[in-house]
């Protein structure tokens, strides 16, 4: 447990706790943990779990979520094992039963929370949910509370105050606080009346502050705080309005009225103190199918992550997200897609003799170009001349490695924008997109069906080297062309139907 000094006096003996009036400036400045530091004392992604199918999209540094199949009381007990051999000490108030387990481990300064439940499932008897989640390295009693708070309970999950402000005034207090004490605003949400939930953020600790009426205390206001460890430290302008960050996605998002070059300046500012450099000097810049103004830009730092920043202009502010990977996150997206281009190649391939590429090879695209030059026997041909393929604006080169296989090249970080040109001209000339579609910012596949012909369309985009956008027609013999919205005729050149184009949301 935590200790405080002994001159916190009788609250510290009755309720765990101590108000912030008690104790010294040098006690309360508390340095948040970044990711790597987190990484050292416990990384999520690597705890053992028990065998069966994890999905890699619920696990993260920070927090880990799964099934297990033993019961709540069996899961928990594994999990509780497991942290007491890796060296974590058990705090007070752990609860293992049947239907439910809860408990908390402590390391260093770090806070590890585990609880299990049947999950509702009644139709899966026997079956858990497990849900560890770290809380960091910052103890939520050493956080800035506003003057006269007076503590009513607290743990390493949860602090409460009591004041007798009004909620509005609680949160606006507050907010100066941890201002005031280096914290950057990360969020808002609910009525400022009634009750209002912010959230600040410090490296990679991330402080939700709730202040609503307190029920059962004559009327006053609750102040609640509980922290959590982010997976990604991705910093947001001070005046980013609607924020909102998803760990198990490392992504966020926010909206703001600054210019498309003024998030990109703060971006290359903050990321560059952080150990990140941009790929390219200048943000990437475009329209969208709405035209609509875009930007991108890739960042990559020292262990080969990245993250992309992602604007649009809306009305009369500007979106943005900022998504990041790991290394590992993006070689398993280029391996997914590698795989997607050996499942194209092995259905045009069903009636050849020509072999197969091998995923080991050094020389894969090569292969693949190989195997993919000329029409196999028993493939039907199309029919009415060549499917005119619409060449996005920024494609650099153009390789035609058989009638039916063009290799697209585009500049780093425009696979995403060039797949989908090219998908909405080619539904707006009444090609039928399959709903199995895989797209991202770094790689992409598609189907798409018209009759009895097909066309595939996969890329891998690392933000750093140029794009190869591969298109493949099955039946269908393919043209590189320039786009013309003017052309008529699904097999001339793609006209742009606004009936085929969905609405713009907003």
């Amino acid at each position: 447990m935590r200790q405080l000094r002994w001159s916190c006096g009788l609250s510290w003996l009755v309720l765990g706790f101590c108000s912030v009036a008690d104790l010294a400036a040098a006690e309360l400045a508390v340095e948040a943990a970044s990711v790597e530091q987190a990484i050292k004392v416990l990384d999520l992604r690597t705890l053992e779990l028990p065998a069966g199918p994890i999905p890699s999209e619920m696990r993260q540094v920070g927090s880990v979520n799964y099934e297990s199949k033993e019961n709540p009381k069996a899961a928990f007990e594994a999990q509780q094992k497991q942290f007491l051999n890796l060296g974590w000490k058990e705090l007070p108030g752990t609860m293992a039963e049947a239907a439910y387990g809860s408990g908390m481990f402590q390391k260093s300064t770090f806070v590890v929370n585990v609880s299990t439940s049947d999950a509702g499932r009644p139709d899966r008897p026997g079956m858990s949910r497990v849900s560890i989640i770290n809380f960091g390295n910052v103890p939520l009693k050493k956080l800035p509370i506003i003057k006269g708070a007076k503590a009513l309970f607290a743990n390493e999950a949860t602090a409460i105050y009591t004041t007798d402000l009004q909620p509005a005034e609680a949160a606006d207090a507050t907010r100066k606080q941890f201002l005031d004490a280096g914290w950057e605003p990360y969020g808002m949400a609910g009525d400022a009346a009634t009750g209002l939930m912010q959230t600040f953020k410090r490296n990679a600790i991330q402080v939700q502050a709730n202040a609503s009426v307190a029920p059962a205390q004559g009327g006053k206001t609750a102040i609640m705080y509980s922290s959590l460890l982010l997976s990604a430290d991705i910093p947001a302008p001070a005046n980013a309005a609607d924020v909102h960050y998803v760990d198990m996605l490392k992504t966020l998002r926010f909206s703001t009225t600054d210019s498309h070059a003024d998030i990109a300046k703060f971006y290359q500012q903050a990321l560059a103190k952080r150990g990140w450099k941009p790929t390219t000097e200048e943000l990437i810049t475009g329209t969208d199918r709405f035209k609509r103004a875009t930007g991108m830009q890739i960042f990559r730092n020292k262990a080969e992550e990245m993250m992309q920043l992602d604007l649009q202009t809306q009305k009369d502010k500007n979106l943005v997200v900022m998504k990041h990977l790991t290394a590992t996150e993006l070689a398993d997206q280029e391996a997914r897609a590698r795989a997607a281009a050996e499942k194209l190649v092995a259905e045009r391939e069903v009636n050849s003799k020509k072999p197969m590429p091998k995923p080991e090879s050094d020389d894969f695209d090569a292969e693949l170009k190989k195997a993919l030059t000329g029409t196999p026997a028993g493939t039907p041909t199309a029919k009415g001349g060549k499917v005119a393929i619409p060449l996005p604006a920024t494609a650099k080169k153009v390789d035609q490695t058989g009638e039916n296989v063009l290799q697209i090249k585009l500049p780093a970080g425009q696979g995403k924008g060039g797949a989908e040109f090219i998908r909405d001209q080619l539904t707006a000339a009444d090609w039928t997109l399959d709903n199995d579609v895989d797209l991202d910012d770094t790689s992409g596949n598609f189907t798409f069906k018209k009759g009895t012909q097909q066309i595939t369309m996969a890329f891998v985009d690392t933000g750093v080297t140029d794009v190869t956008l591969m298109v493949i027609g099955i039946g269908a013999k393919l043209e590189g062309v320039k786009f013309d919205p003017k052309a008529k005729g699904p097999e001339a050149k793609p006209t742009t139907r606004p009936s085929k184009v969905p609405a713009d949301p907003k």
